[in-house]
């Protein structure tokens, strides 16, 4: 696994965090 692999992963999980987040907040 590459950084570049890493850092898409990472955002596109703090990215699914956030919406789960807003949608349980809602």
């Amino acid at each position: 696994m590459t950084n570049i692999d890493f850092i898409l992963q990472t955002k596109l999980s703090l990215s699914t965090g956030i919406f789960f987040n807003k949608l349980i907040a809602s």
